[in-house]
């Protein structure tokens, strides 16, 4: 797909978006095979189960990162990557919008522990999870030439903290709470529960197919492979050289848990581009919200 597009300078130049390429093959996703993966991550996730059983069902289909990985895209899903030591990231990719090339880290705590106090408060756990995001990205800011030694391009990259389940937002005080921390941290970091994987698999139900691997890559795969080449050279070119995203964040006052948790008969679109979801008519695209703007298809098609 190519298209005009203009740098914060003014400057206008053809833009080129990253597609399949003939060494990534195209994945049917099987709806059958989707819907266990589902019920199975639902059952670890009511029993309690360990966080590294959630992990690893996590890494081992791609579906449920269906949102916010690109399945149509280019960037693999990257698991367990070592940096700096003691620091491990759960979950690492590199999104291709329009902003530019965003890196998002994750964060994956175990079903077991709580989002807020009974009075209210963040968790410590949560705290702890917060603040191991930042240690995170204070790295990457202390050590940008190392870190895009295995992250091509960082800059700033977004958190992700994935933890509690969505039974502590049934109302609207323990909404409001955390959207309202999510705007306190919305320049570097979001915060979902667990279930919030149930639901992004089932909008994969509507998409079909991906180019990505099913299960995610290892820290030696990026460390010694490095991203698809044609990955490596987008970030490099003047459209994904964009650093748009970090002019985007502070004015993003909708975030994914504000819209609550259905049931995949409410899921009706999912768009292959700027992916947005749309649950009984409202839009789980945060960049909608904040005007930013994506393009919407009724009838997703190949490529």
């Amino acid at each position: 797909m190519v298209k005009s597009n203009s740098t914060p300078s003014g400057t206008t130049f053809k833009i080129t978006h990253p597609r399949p390429r003939k060494d990534q093959h195209r994945l049917n996703l099987d709806a059958q095979h989707v819907r266990a993966a589902i019920s199975e991550l639902r059952d670890l996730l009511d029993r309690g189960a360990p966080e590294e059983s959630v992990h690893q069902l996590l890494a081992a289909h791609i579906e449920f990162w269906n949102g916010i990985v690109r399945l149509s895209g280019g960037c693999p899903l990257y698991s367990k990557i070592r940096f700096s030591g003691d620091f491990v990231l759960d979950f690492a990719y590199v999104d291709m919008s329009s902003n530019g090339a965003e890196w998002h880290f994750v964060e994956i705590e175990g079903p077991r522990w709580h989002l807020f106090t009974k009075a209210g408060d963040p968790t410590a756990h949560l705290t702890h999870a917060l603040r191991q995001v930042r240690d995170w990205q204070y790295w990457v800011s202390s050590n940008p030439n190392y870190a895009r030694q295995t992250f091509p391009g960082v800059l700033a990259p977004m958190g992700h903290v994935f933890m509690g389940r969505c039974s502590e937002l049934a109302t609207e005080a323990a909404r409001d709470r955390l959207h309202a921390l999510n705007i306190e941290n919305r320049s570097h970091v979001e915060i979902h529960t667990l279930d919030r994987f149930l639901e992004m698999a089932g909008t994969s139900l509507n998409f079909g197919h991906t180019y990505l691997p099913h299960e995610a890559l290892t820290d030696s795969d990026l460390r010694e492979k490095g991203l698809p080449s044609f990955l490596k050279r987008w970030i490099k070119s003047d459209f994904g050289s964009q650093t748009l995203f970090l002019e985007e964040r502070p004015y993003r006052d909708r975030f994914d848990e504000d819209f609550g948790l259905g049931d995949e008969s409410d899921i009706t679109t999912v768009t292959p581009g700027d992916i947005e979801v749309v649950h009984g008519g409202r839009s789980s695209n945060p960049q909608r919200q904040a005007g930013v703007g994506t393009t919407r298809l009724e009838n997703p098609s190949d490529g």
